[in-house]
């Protein structure tokens, strides 16, 4: 499942705490050189952390995750929120190429890549 994200345009939908974790684990030296490309996060909340994070690093933000849908080469969105209507919601109106990592597997993602990162650290 980490492969997906290999150099892949992605944006984020969903700008709270879990949002902000991830954007930190993608970013970080661990995935240098694999990290996707980060194109943007949505969030109604425009003081969440994770959209406070995205915009202190330069990556786009906006209170609308429709508009992550005309970002030039998106190809995956990760929905991070704790709302389960939102990934039905995505999973309708999103441009057919693009593929979507709901709430459950984004969960798994997080967890594959800290374990990522663990390694990491225990060979240096």
């Amino acid at each position: 499942m980490i492969n997906i994200l290999d150099q892949t345009p992605i944006a984020i939908v969903g700008g709270g705490r879990f949002c902000r974790l991830l954007l930190e684990l993608l970013l970080s030296d661990q995935f240098s050189g694999h990290q996707p490309k980060i194109l943007g996060v949505a969030d109604l909340d425009d003081q969440a952390e994770g959209i406070q994070y995205a915009r202190d690093k330069g990556i786009y933000t906006t209170d609308n995750h429709e508009d992550l849908y005309r970002l030039k080469g998106l190809q995956v969105l990760v929905e991070v929120t704790n709302d389960s209507t939102v990934a039905k919601s995505i999973e309708k109106s999103k441009p057919k190429r693009v593929k979507l990592i709901d709430q459950v597997k984004s969960r798994t993602l997080l967890s594959l890549l800290q374990i990522e990162a663990e390694k990491f650290k225990t060979l240096e």
